[in-house]
């Protein structure tokens, strides 16, 4: 990774004429629901290598670059034109090899492009959805098993009616914490955009009584369910699964939940023998699993971020992460 495999300025496309490229064509019909409800359609690549142009039925949907995150697009008005229950649609993408970020991913690992990681179509409610969410803990001094922690949700939700979000943290079946917000009363709530619609990001601050702490040998996770309602109906419910923990560097010492922490890890890269970048959920399990068997308590993403089942996996089996961006340049150095 010395050299880059074409040649041209950082500050262009690199100059290989003409730049290789793959099409991958799927048909696809929607559920019947889907059509129904006149639900909001988000189409997600997660993974494609190095840029890519997507069309639906035609329409081009948009253009993305950086092969180690993926790219969101809303295919909702793309597919109005055919939403009759049974239609069938038609998905192209459009994968080139280079483009003027490959400068940028000049990763010690095998130059292979296209599609890697899954493609997925979901649907969200027409008119009020939660869009996103982020959870974050803090734990209370002395950071231990016997210390309390909040639980911190922003939440961004596209809402035409007057709704409100419940927030649920469960240990098994039972409910340790909750916290519901009105929609119309956060005075903290903030607007931002959104897939070109206007969104409004909510707090809810949840107190956990002494919760036990994630930690490599114990990985205790909790479950937090969001629902978003109106009135007495629930619109949408998404929930997610995380662990509460606090990591801090104390008088040169790393510490995690207050304990000084050793940390034996080691570089990963997302490769298969034989399916190439193309890992399945069972490869990245194998990887974890083999790592923890020899007494491993932290990973690092060699050098980009890994497809989602990896982060789950590091949270059920106790994995500390070090997540590395997408961007490694020695070719320039």
């Amino acid at each position: 990774n010395m050299a880059y495999p074409f040649t041209g300025c950082p500050l262009r496309k690199p100059k290989l004429e003409p730049n290789p490229f793959g099409v991958y064509r799927r048909r696809f019909k929607l559920p019947l629901t889907f059509v129904q409800e006149k639900r909001q359609i988000r189409l997600i690549l997660h993974g494609v290598s190095c840029a890519c142009y997507c069309w639906l039925d035609g329409h081009l949907l948009g253009y993305h670059q950086d092969s180690g995150t993926p790219v969101e697009f809303d295919a909702t008005k793309a597919l109005e034109h055919g939403a009759a229950a049974g239609t069938e649609h038609v998905l192209v993408v459009q994968v080139l090899k280079w483009c003027d970020g490959s400068f940028l991913e000049d990763q010690d690992t095998w130059w292979l492009n296209g599609i890697y990681r899954d493609v997925v179509l979901y649907s969200l409610p027409a008119d009020n959805a939660i869009e996103d969410y982020r959870i974050t803990t803090t734990v209370d001094p002395p950071f231990n098993d016997g210390a309390d922690a909040e639980v911190s949700v922003e939440i961004a939700v596209r809402c035409r009616d007057a709704c409100s979000v419940r927030c649920v943290v469960q240990d098994g079946t039972d409910a340790v914490a909750e916290g519901v917000q009105g929609l119309a009363d956060d005075a903290q709530g903030h607007l931002c955009m959104m897939f070109g619609h206007g969104v409004k990001v909510f707090h809810v601050r949840m107190r956990m009584l002494r919760p036990k702490k994630w930690c490599p040998e114990q990985p205790k996770l909790y479950t937090l369910t969001m629902e978003l309602r109106r009135g007495g109906s629930v619109l949408q419910t998404e929930r997610w699964d995380f662990g509460v923990r606090d990591v801090r560097i104390s008088n040169a010492v790393l510490q995690l939940n207050g304990t000084p922490l050793l940390v034996n890890g080691a570089n990963r890269v997302e490769m298969h023998p034989i399916r190439g970048k193309a890992l399945t959920d069972d490869d990245v399990l194998e990887d974890l699993i083999m790592m923890k068997r020899f007494n491993f308590n932290a990973v690092r993403t060699a050098h980009c971020p890994n497809k989602l089942s990896f982060y789950h996996f590091c949270d059920q089996l106790g994995l500390l992460v070090v997540d590395e961006a997408n961007s490694e340049c020695h070719g320039l150095a």
